[in-house]
């Protein structure tokens, strides 16, 4: 089984993307279905998940039997995910941009979400404790999938025409934000947002590309590739009119789970949420995950 060892690969300052295809490039045209872990830039709402936080289940609730997870559908609305719109995994896949409801078997690539809002990588890690008492962590995301959703998604999808996406740790540094105070003066550096120190960075990626290369090695029938978010999310602030962006610096405002806040930003003092490129403190926009998910198909 694939997932049995890409915890090798979690901790990451790119996306991840893997795919088990030995003998063969990663081919996107041939992709039949995505299967997701990560944290809030990830994750969708499903109807079976916590609301706000997951497309299934939460640490209480771990375990569900195959007609939960077959029943369970992407929730599209204003408050389904973390950008106030799709995601880039749904603006990759096209699975969950209709408005409503839709159940991931009916999209011509299905996306399968195991992500969980609000996860850090591990729970062994003093440093990042649980985020809140019901979240998942990376470790626990993967663990879960192995004894509940691996043994039903097997029984139909094509593990050779799967692809799967790791994107993580942005809870990491905000949970660790206040480790020095307490006598602990370790940093995780992630990749994805703009950092001052670019050396630092550069000695992540480099180490990290080298786990990956030993990643591919013990797993003879998986593909492995990592894309440079940190790159693109630098580029679009330091050039943001090329991506139609006017604020870097501000966000969608205090109103930015208002009813009818999309339709009519400029009765809550807002510009429109696409010349954003952050949706709120801690969030990207959906109109910068879909620039996002447009690199990401190039890529692939």
């Amino acid at each position: 089984m694939l997932l049995v060892s890409i915890l090798t690969i979690l901790l990451s300052c790119f996306s991840t993307l893997v795919q088990p295809r030995p003998d063969h490039a990663l081919s996107w045209q041939d992709t039949k279905q995505v299967i997701a872990f990560g944290d809030s830039y990830t994750c969708v709402q499903g109807s079976h998940g916590r609301q706000k936080y997951s497309f299934i289940g939460d640490v209480q609730t771990l375990s569900y039997n195959v007609s939960t997870l077959l029943s369970n559908e992407i929730v599209h609305n204003q408050i389904a995910t973390a950008e106030g719109g799709p995601n880039w995994l749904e603006f990759l896949t096209g699975c969950g941009l209709q408005s409503g409801l839709m159940n991931p078997r009916q999209c011509e690539r299905q996306l399968w979400y195991f992500a969980f809002a609000g996860a850090d990588i591990s729970e062994e890690f003093p440093e990042t404790s649980l985020h809140h008492n019901f979240t998942v962590s990376s470790v626990r995301q993967i663990e879960q999938f192995k004894s509940y959703g691996h043994p039903v998604l097997e029984t139909f999808i094509d593990m050779e025409r799967t692809l799967v996406t790791v994107w993580i740790r942005t809870n990491d540094i905000n949970d660790s934000a206040d480790s020095e105070t307490a006598g602990n003066r370790l940093r995780v550096q992630k990749g994805q947002d703009a950092m001052p120190n670019k050396t630092m960075v550069q000695w992540w990626n480099r180490a990290f590309e080298m786990q990956v290369g030993a990643f591919e090695d013990g797993q003879k029938g998986a593909r492995a590739r990592l894309f440079d978010a940190n790159a693109l999310l630098n580029g679009m602030t330091d050039e943001p009119a090329a991506y139609g962006i006017r604020d870097i610096t501000g966000y969608f405002g205090a109103a930015y789970n208002q009813p009818y806040i999309n339709e009519d930003p400029a009765s809550y003092g807002c510009l429109p949420l696409d010349e954003y490129f952050w949706f709120d403190t801690a969030h990207l926009t959906s109109h910068v995950h879909k620039i996002i998910a447009m690199a990401v198909e190039a890529f692939l």
